[in-house]
């Protein structure tokens, strides 16, 4: 009688991590480790302040701070498409421009071959820093974005992003006469919501 008592106290005792050691039936229980969501903490951490502050300001919505991270890359890779465009401009001709920033505004026309070359190369760079900071900071499932044919279908769909955009421009304001900055809205809400929902969809999506 002591010697199954003592071996009921044994094989009821409460393992060091929480679980129930079943000695007695030679099974044990398996407690689920609270260190699923201490790793989902420290996997946020890492990926820098300017991340977690888009994920608190969105009240810890993912999917809401994913698309606010890609509306920031969108705007900050159209600056860089401007200013590249801009600097490509004043080196063709710097006499049409006083200074620099002329080139934005005041400043005379440049001709046709600086124009498409400034907009090819506005274009080239601001897709470069797009596509790096997409796969860096906007999406977390990494998809095939990592390779090379994945950043060749990051280029085609962003190059049928801009079809959508001029060919818009040409329907909407030269052929039908509305006026160029309210379709220029409109075009750009539909262009965002294009870039996005392809890039999610064929590129940064979820290999299994």
């Amino acid at each position: 009688m002591l010697k199954e008592d003592i071996k009921n106290r044994v094989s009821t005792r409460q393992a060091p991590d929480g679980a129930v050691a079943g000695l007695g039936s030679g099974k044990s229980a398996v407690s689920v480790p609270a260190g699923g969501a201490r790793q989902s903490t420290q996997s946020e951490e890492k990926k820098g302040f300017l991340y977690r502050l888009v994920l608190k300001i969105c009240r810890g919505n993912k999917k809401l701070a994913e698309i606010l991270r890609f509306c920031i890359v969108g705007g900050l890779a159209t600056v860089v498409d401007f200013f590249v465009m801009g600097v490509t401009l004043y080196i063709f001709d710097p006499s049409l421009y006083p200074n620099f920033f002329n080139v934005f505004y005041g400043g005379g026309t440049p001709s046709t071959l600086a124009s498409c070359v400034g907009t090819g190369a506005g274009f080239l760079v601001g897709l470069a820093v797009n596509y790096a900071l997409s796969v860096l900071f906007v999406f977390d499932e990494k998809g095939s974005s990592k390779t090379f044919s994945g950043f060749v279908v990051f280029a085609l769909l962003s190059a049928g992003g801009l079809a959508i955009n001029v060919l818009g421009m040409y329907l909407l304001v030269d052929l039908a006469h509305l006026n160029e900055w309210i379709i220029k809205i409109v075009l750009t809400l539909v262009v965002l919501v294009y870039n996005y929902a392809t890039r999610k969809l064929i590129i940064f999506r979820n290999k299994k």
